[in-house]
This record gives structure tokens, sequence and C-alpha cells, in this order.
């Protein structure tokens, strides 16, 4: 029974890392850096999604990672919104970019799409500074936290880090388990059979328009969703966190966790996430270091990270438990 919950990965997930804020809880960076591989891991998923599973080369994760950010500081700066509006406001406001994108890129595939959707995240982060007025321009724009709430005598400080600990995990963990959900029915099927073979797809009735347009609407939303929690958290964001390199920096924790499987973000965002951090007294070779490990990595490990690690913990589990 211990052996079968354990081979749940939601539990595992949950259990792991609840331990591991007990075990750090002190130490705020530590805290800082897991909830930054939460956020990282929900944004590998807009890689995972279009790229993996569908077969678009979408390009423009960090514009969606940023228009999520930017729609949650804007709202609260000029309209007074509450955060906790801004987090569903801005996630469907930027399912809805992303699903004009689409309307005006559906017959472009391959390379061509990933230079479209390129375009679009370089001219988005020159909008945001140049509109200086309204964004802040290169100066930023400050993001409220979430704020404190009374309740029955009692203070509930939203915005401490054990409360976006748990919530973006959980967060994480629910975008997960719907996409999983999602790839396991009918939605699923169609996506593998447009990315194997679009023309065969249409031939027996799937509609691939409706699917790639349902495709960069949930990648747009899970962007802006992370973006707007990113933000929050942050408590200040500026066009240099959304550059082309925090595409990069997304589309590689898919990549390295397995660009076709979903638990692997995880994975992927915590090798993004901790890997250069602890290369850090290496100063001027650090970016190379961190760059050469990449290559090597995709070379030796084509499928990601994920696999290994599913061997390992499968293997522990027998030795364990027995046979399962």
């Amino acid at each position: 029974m211990i052996g079968r919950l354990l081979c749940n990965k939601y539990i595992l997930f949950f259990i792991f890392f609840l331990v591991l804020f007990f075990v750090f809880k002190e130490n705020s960076y530590i805290v800082y850096l897991l909830i930054m591989i939460f956020i990282y891991a929900a944004t590998a998923l807009t890689a995972i999604l279009p790229i993996g599973h569908v077969g678009q080369l979408v390009l423009c994760q960090g514009a969606f990672w940023g228009l999520g950010a930017y729609l949650y500081a804007l709202l609260i700066k000029y309209f007074a919104v509450s955060p906790w509006l801004c987090l569903p406001i801005a996630t469907l406001s930027a399912g809805f970019v992303g699903l004009g994108i689409a309307f005006s890129v559906i017959r472009t595939r391959g390379i061509y799409l990933g230079i479209v959707t390129l375009s679009f995240g370089v001219v988005f982060q020159l909008a945001l500074v140049n509109l200086n007025n309204l964004t802040g321009g290169t100066s930023g724009v400050n993001a409220p936290h979430f704020p404190r709430v009374s309740l029955g005598g009692y203070r509930v400080d939203f915005g401490s880090d054990a409360f976006y600990y748990y919530f973006s995990l959980v967060a994480f963990l629910g975008i997960m388990a719907f996409l999983e959900w999602l790839m396991k029915g009918k939605v699923g099927i169609c996506l593998r059979c447009i990315k194997q073979d679009e023309t065969a797809a249409k031939s027996i009735g799937i509609n691939s328009r409706f699917y790639h347009l349902l495709s960069f609407f949930l990648t747009a939303c899970i962007g802006g969703f992370a973006g707007s929690l990113f933000a929050s958290y942050q408590g200040f964001i500026s066009p240099t966190l959304f550059a082309f390199e925090s595409t990069l920096s997304i589309i590689l924790s898919g990549v390295v966790g397995g660009i076709t499987i979903l638990s692997g973000s995880i994975i992927g965002a915590a090798f993004v996430v901790i890997f250069p951090e602890m290369l850090r007294f290496l100063a001027d070779y650090r970016v190379t270091i961190y760059g050469l490990s990449l290559v090597f990595l995709l070379i030796f490990l084509p499928e990601g990270l994920t696999p290994v690690f599913e061997k390992s913990y499968r293997f522990l589990l027998k030795m364990i438990f027995g046979k399962m």
C-alpha cells in the first residue's frame, strides 16, 4: 500500500517539497530558490505543451510570462484592482493575446513559426522599454505582494514566503494534473496525431486548426498565470527580466527535464534555477561551464533527466518494497 502511494508522482512531489520546506524554512535564500523552481516548472509547461506534444516551434514563452507579470502590476497601479482578481484577469488576458497571435500565424509551421513568435517576444520587450509612460520603461514597476487579511480576529499574511511556497507548489501540481488529464483524453490523442502527421490527421476528421489555437491559448494562459505569480512574489519587475534569455531558460527547463514529459518540468526547472547558483564561485567562467554542461547533457541524455530519475526511483522502490 505504501509502495503504491509512493508511485503517485503528485503525492511524492508534495511530500518531498513539504519536507524540504520544514528543513530549510529558516533559510530565506533556499526558500526563494524553491519558489522560483515551482514558478519555472509551471512556465516550462509552456514549452513542453506546444513543442513536445503538438510540434509547434513556439519561441515567445518569455513574452507570455512578461505579459502576465506586467498586467498584474499595471492593473494594481492604475486601477487599484485586488491582487486576487489580477491573477485570473492576467491569466485570461494573456490567453486571449496568445489566441490572437495564433490566428495570425495559423498557417505557419516549423522554423517560420519560430521566427514569427520570436519576433513577437522581441517586439514585446521593446514595447516595455519604450512605453515608459505606461510601463515605467527600464526603471520597471512595483508589483505588490498579496495583502494581509483578517479572518475572525486572526491576521493571515498572504504575502509571506510560506504562503507563496505552498501556493506556487499547489498551482504547479494543479496545472500539471490538468494537462496530464487533457493529454490522456481525446484532446491529447488529437494533438499527438497532428504532431506525427498533420495531413493524415486532417484526413481522418481532426480539426487541426482548432487544436493549434487551443495549444496557443493554454500555453499563453499558463505563461500569464506564472508571470503574474512571479511579479507578485518578486515585488518588482523590469523589461530585462523578460528578454529572449527568459524564453531560452523556459525552453531549457522543458528540454532538460524531457520535452515530452510534463512531470519533467520540475526536474528541468530545478536544474536551470539551482545549477547556475552552484557555479557562482567560478565567477567569469560560470556561463561557459553552464553552457558546456547543457551541451553534454543534451548529447548524452537527449530525452532529458526525468527518465534517469524515474528508473532510479523505481529501482529503489523495488529494493525496499519488492515487486509492486
